[in-house]
């Protein structure tokens, strides 16, 4: 039993909301303790957060003015401290939404120097919410045979999308190469 919540630990700290997704069906499923996985997601969540930030605060705006991205326009470094200073909340909240997001996110929080307190609450609320929008997602869909059914559905959607999306670049980059060569 207690290897069992210390895989789930060392899962939920290592994989993030990869891993808050299955433990938290099986949590809803009464297979797992479901306060176990919520408050161990959010604290994990909200640490690993703690730490990329404190990677960015070590890495410092000069490294990032050395990247060749910033070196090309440097004024997109104070576009980025613009942005943080004005959305920061807003963009670390929304972070914790867009899996490939959080990471860099906390990073340039941290090398910008984005206030502790701020950084906190924005992460705080943004676990907290994404947490309880996993709860709530499996909890409508607690049943194996209704995940099957939507991951199906889903599947065919993105390959429809995929297919769509190909097909219009090849009958739109034509036409629209030749508009704009002529300019």
């Amino acid at each position: 039993m207690i290897l069992k919540y210390l895989g789930i630990f060392l899962a939920l700290l290592l994989f993030g909301n990869i891993a808050d997704v299955p433990f938290m069906f099986l949590a809803v499923r009464g297979e797992i303790s479901l306060p176990f996985v919520y408050i161990v997601g959010f604290l994990t969540d909200v640490g690993s957060d703690f730490f990329w930030y404190w990677l960015g605060g070590k890495i410092g705006v000069e490294r990032f003015e050395n990247m060749k991205f910033f070196k090309q326009n440097p004024e997109r470094i104070n576009f980025v401290s613009k942005a943080l200073d004005k959305y920061g909340m807003f963009m670390l909240f929304s972070s914790k939404f867009i899996h490939s997001m959080g990471v860099p996110t906390q990073i340039v929080a941290g090398a910008h120097r984005y206030p502790k307190g701020k950084f906190l609450i924005a992460n705080v609320l943004g676990a907290g919410s994404t947490a309880t929008v996993i709860y709530l997602m499996a909890k409508a869909f607690n049943s194996v045979d209704l995940i099957e059914r939507y991951l199906h559905n889903i599947n065919v959607s993105l390959l429809i999308f995929f297919l769509s999306a190909i097909g219009l670049h090849f009958l739109i980059s034509g036409p629209l190469k030749r508009m704009f060569s002529r300019q």
